[in-house]
């Protein structure tokens, strides 16, 4: 497709461009009104949707709170609770829990005694002994070329 522009009076390309001019007095017509009445509509029918969900959530709610244990459901109730209050006193969290304040409080109590510096010791030097070492460096040789054929791990 081809188009040709043509030219025009300037007054007339910024007329329109720019549009019509808005209406100097209120606008009563049709479409407005409609436009509201469609808006209004939609909100009662939002609103009153929401109130019935809300209701529901209360009836719900108040159904919940009327459920009456039967006899059965209470004999059980009143056996779990007696088994875990003989059986299951304190839960296993609550046992650590008490065992590393005990801790704690000891080696706090405890009094610390000042050692001398001792190299391996504190700065962990000797972490192979001289097995291990021999065995890194026979695995080191194992590595002249990143092309050769791997003997210990064939099949990565």
């Amino acid at each position: 497709m081809f188009y040709f522009w043509k030219a025009t009076d300037s007054s007339e390309e910024e007329d329109n461009i720019i549009g019509p001019m808005p209406a100097k007095g209120p606008v009563e017509s049709d479409v407005t009104q409609e436009f509201e009445r469609r808006a209004q509509r939609m909100k009662e029918k939002l609103t009153s949707a929401d109130s019935e969900r809300e209701e529901a959530k209360k009836s719900t709610s108040k159904d919940n709170e009327e459920i009456v244990l039967s006899g059965r459901d209470k004999r059980l109730v009143e056996q779990v609770t007696s088994y875990n209050e003989s059986k299951r006193s304190e839960s296993l969290m609550d046992i650590h829990q008490k065992k590393l304040k005990s801790k704690a409080s000891e080696e706090k109590n405890k009094v610390q005694e000042r050692r001398p510096f001792d190299r391996e010791q504190d700065l962990k030097v000797n972490r192979f002994d001289e097995a291990q070492k021999k065995a890194l460096i026979r695995k080191s040789r194992d590595l002249n070329s990143k092309f050769e054929h791997s003997k210990g791990n064939m099949f990565l």
